[in-house]
């Protein structure tokens, strides 16, 4: 029996959709560092604050930690924005079509490209990576 949906299609089927969010991400590197830039993942790292020191002790200090991540998973390209994570303030200003995509606190799902969302994702990544700063989670 035949696979269907973006399961049968697997890595290769989302690569659109990856280089897509790829893009959107990656044009945020100057405010962050590339950590990881593969075929199936890429992520956005910073060296951590003093917010993040407090809250997960003194090992911590000296380390980085993601801020936008992207994988391919089975069924979809997931975007992690880090900086949604514990921000009422920030996640007030998703829009309803993105708000539909999103999974957890700081995930949304992508089968394919969404034009509409072009312009709110770049905005809402940077927005994401300087919440971070501003809070004193990232240097």
């Amino acid at each position: 029996m035949a696979k269907s949906g973006a399961t049968a299609r697997g890595v290769e089927g989302f690569r659109p959709v990856f280089r897509w969010l790829r893009a959107i991400a990656g044009a945020h590197a100057s405010l962050a560092s590339v950590g990881q830039d593969t075929a199936t993942q890429y992520t956005l790292i910073a060296e951590v604050g003093q917010e993040t020191v407090k809250r997960r002790g003194a090992k911590t200090a000296g380390t980085s930690m993601p801020v936008v991540y992207l994988k391919v998973g089975k069924s979809y390209v997931s975007f992690h924005l880090l900086g949604l994570y514990m921000n009422p303030a920030l996640e007030s200003q998703i829009s309803r079509e993105l708000t539909k995509r999103k999974q957890g606190k700081a995930c949304f799902n992508f089968r394919k490209e969404d034009v509409e969302l072009t312009m709110e994702l770049p905005d809402l990544t940077m927005k994401s990576i300087m919440a971070l700063r501003t809070r004193g989670f990232i240097l």
